[in-house]
């Protein structure tokens, strides 16, 4: 199929339908945690499901996924954002996405995803961002 045309832009034209991606920055909400500072390289968080969610520790707690998420959280600082607003900001700048999926539960969070549309990421801000990240493996489709 054809490439999905930029969506950073924002253009007022489709995507092909091959393109229209949900997409959630927090697959399961495992980042969730991540995004809101409660998780270190030393100590997951303090719920039960950080305690014990071995799948999240072995395959989204690796070194590359706190070198991005310590980025992530030093722009946030320096714009005065919330670290999942950057998240969202750099999703809503990917090719192809046009939804981004969200868990909120509380009116704040929605507010606060809203807001994530008024952020500017730059070049440089999403090659910084995407600079240590390191691909997974997709789980269910070996």
């Amino acid at each position: 199929s054809a490439p999905c045309p930029d969506t950073s832009a924002r253009s007022s034209g489709a995507p092909p339908p091959h393109c229209r991606l949900p997409w959630s920055p927090a697959p399961a909400g495992r980042h969730a945690g991540f995004l809101a500072g409660n998780r270190t390289r030393q100590e997951y968080g303090d719920t039960t499901r950080a305690k014990t969610d071995n799948l999240a520790k072995n395959y989204y707690y690796q070194d590359t996924d706190f070198d991005v998420v310590e980025r992530v959280v030093a722009l946030a600082q320096q714009k005065g954002v919330k670290p999942a607003q950057i998240a969202l900001a750099w999703l809503l700048h990917q090719p192809g996405v046009v939804g981004p999926v969200l868990g909120a539960t509380k009116m704040y969070q929605l507010e606060e995803a809203v807001d994530a549309l008024k952020i500017t990421l730059s070049a440089e801000d999403k090659a910084h961002l995407e600079e240590p990240y390191q691909p997974h493996r997709l789980l269910g489709h070996e």
